[in-house]
Order: structure tokens, then sequence, then C-alpha cells
């Protein structure tokens, strides 16, 4: 798989957006052009008079979010929306709020909602999708650009939705927050936001092949249960972290002040990640409860050393605190970086993380 970008730029290609109309649209097209060349001129009446598997395509240009109702923003997201996919890609075709209006709601009590948005810069909203309360919906947001919003891309509820290939960047809370979503986050990139990607319970998703960096609280967070594997989590506050029962597999955690952090019972587990250069610890446990002996379940990964005691100096768990009821048990452990005893792609994952190194 290629590897996601490892700085907070770049440009998406025009060509990747016409492959991505072509597989999303299937009903009608709605053309949207500020110019005139199209159906309509902006985009909350195109979404009216679309329907599902209609598709709005938007020109390119910069299009003013302005509350207004009922043709105006934000746009009512339900079972029946189309999707929203523009021409260009998020280099040409913002969405630009003035910090009062989101782009989107998804209204009180609605948990049927469905939409595809592809390719737009979003910016400068309270927050770019509102989940008003008790709402959700099947939403896929991919190639986008979310930045400089009150709050990044809320998936709350969202079911087996995707977020793929956007970049969500200097946004003032959660870049991405997923409470109970259990869907697919994948080859985005995380960055400068208060949190990087932050679940809070319940949740059961897919984090895989993201970038997360320079997040002040954490890069990538999850509540009971997640799945995260071939991220690269770098200069958090916290890499990775973990109420109870996430795995943690092949990911690259470093430069971080803790790489990662396990609260409650931690019935997770973590193995074949590169684990080294954070500036407090590499693992710390704030468990609490009942102990069944197992402790916690760290073996084969890749610690920066071979030393155990070094590797135990990097570990907060029941050794330093009494009142941890959990060991990490951490032998055997890797003896290089990227230890992988079993490939599971036919790529070699080692040889994409050396280009970050």
């Amino acid at each position: 798989m290629t590897p996601v970008r490892s700085i907070c730029t770049g440009a998406l290609a025009v060509a990747l957006f016409l492959v991505l109309f072509a597989s999303v649209a299937s009903g009608w097209t709605v053309v949207v052009d500020p110019e005139g060349g199209g159906d309509f001129d902006n985009i909350p009446e195109a979404s009216w008079y679309a329907g599902v598997d209609d598709t709005v395509l938007v020109m390119p240009g910069t299009y003013a979010i302005e509350p207004g109702y009922p043709l105006g923003w934000p746009i009512n997201l339900h079972p029946n929306s189309p999707a929203f996919v523009s021409a260009g890609g998020a280099d040409v075709t913002a969405l630009e709020g003035d910090g009062t209006c989101c782009a989107f709601r998804v209204p009180s009590g609605e948990f049927q909602a469905r939409t595809t948005v592809v390719g737009f810069t979003i910016r400068n909203t309270p927050k770019p999708i509102d989940k008003e309360y008790e709402s959700g919906g099947l939403l896929h947001f991919t190639d986008n650009i979310i930045e400089d919003n009150g709050y990044g891309l809320d998936a709350t509820w969202g079911g087996h939705g995707l977020i793929a290939r956007n970049i969500i960047r200097n946004n003032d809370g959660d870049g991405i927050n997923m409470y109970h979503f259990f869907g697919v986050i994948e080859e985005n990139e995380v960055c400068y936001n208060v949190s990087g990607i932050r679940g809070h319970c319940c949740e059961d998703p897919t984090i895989q092949h993201n970038h997360v960096h320079h997040n002040t609280y954490g890069g990538i967070g999850g509540g009971f249960y997640c799945y995260a594997y071939y991220n690269l989590v770098e200069y958090n506050g916290t890499g990775l972290s973990s109420g109870s029962g996430c795995r943690f597999e092949h990911n690259i955690v470093r430069g971080n002040a803790v790489g990662v952090a396990l609260s409650d019972y931690p019935l997770g587990e973590m193995h074949f990640n590169d684990i080294y250069d954070n500036t407090e610890f590499a693992v710390r446990l704030y468990g609490y409860g009942e102990s069944d002996g197992r402790g916690f379940d760290a073996t084969e990964n890749w610690w920066g050393t071979t030393d155990p005691d070094e590797i135990a100096d990097m570990i907060w768990d029941c050794h330093d605190d009494p009142t941890i009821p959990v060991c990490v048990v951490y032998d055997p452990w890797c003896s290089a970086p990227g230890c992988e005893p079993v490939p599971v792609e036919a790529a070699s994952w080692g040889a994409i993380k050396a280009m970050y190194r």
C-alpha cells in the first residue's frame, strides 16, 4: 500500500477525482458552477434538488458557507442525501466559513443519514459536520482537507463509514472524533490538532496507514476497542492510548511524550510495533481494579534497544506503582526495528518504514 504523506502539505491530483467521481456516480448528476455553466450556482440549492444515488458535482471555486434556511447552509443530511464531489479536488474547491455555521448537519434523532463527500477544503467552521443530539449515519469523507475549524471531522455514531485520504490539520479540537464509530479510518494525515484521532467508548474501528503527528494531547486514542496498525504516530503528547481492548500492531510510535498509555484494565495487546525515542515513557499504565494475572501482552516489539534494564525503565506499570494491578509483559522483544516473524502483507512494511527513519 502506498505510504501516507509525511508532511502536512501537498496537492490532490485532479485525475484521482475523476476516478472517484466515476465510482460514486450511479444516479443523476447535478452540476454546481458559480460561473453559470451548470444546473445551479450554489451547493445548498443543488442538494435540495438532488436525491439518493444522485451526485452534486461541484466546479472549482470558493463557496462561502452562509447561514440560511431552507436553501442555505448547513446542508441537512438524511437517508436520501446525494453525494458531494468536487470536479477539481481540494486544492481548488473550498467551502469557506465565517466561523459561525457548519457545512453539513445531521438533525437530532436521525441515525440513517448518508452521504459521500469527496475533494473539498472545508475551513473556518465550528465543525465541518454538526452531529446534533443522538444522530448519525453512513458517512464517507475522502480526499478532503479539513483545516482551521473549531473541531475537525465528527464521525460519532458513524456506523461502518469511511474516512480516507484526508488531510486534517490545525483544528482547535479533535482531528477525528470516532465515538461509536465502527468503520475504517485510513491513509489520513492528522496533524496540529488538539487531539488526533480520539474515541471515547464502545467504538470498534479499523485505523490503518495514517500519519498522525504534532497533535497537542494525543495521537490515536481508542475507547474500549479498536484495531490500529501500520500507522506512523510521532511528536504527539501521547502516541497511542486505550481504555481497554485495543490492539496495536506494526505501528511506528516515536518522539511522543508517552508512546502508549493504557487505562482502566488493559485487556488489549500490542505486537511488532517500533516504540522508541519517546521522552517520558514508552508505555505507561494507569490501570485499576483486579488483575487476573495475565499482564498486558506487549511482546515482540522493538524498544530501540535490546537491553532489558533499559526496556524496563521505559515502562511504568505494577513494578512502579502498587495501585496498578497489571504488569507489562515485554519478553520476548524484537532485536531490530521492523521485527516481523510472519509477513502479513506481500510488500515489505520494513522497507516502507525505513523511509521515515
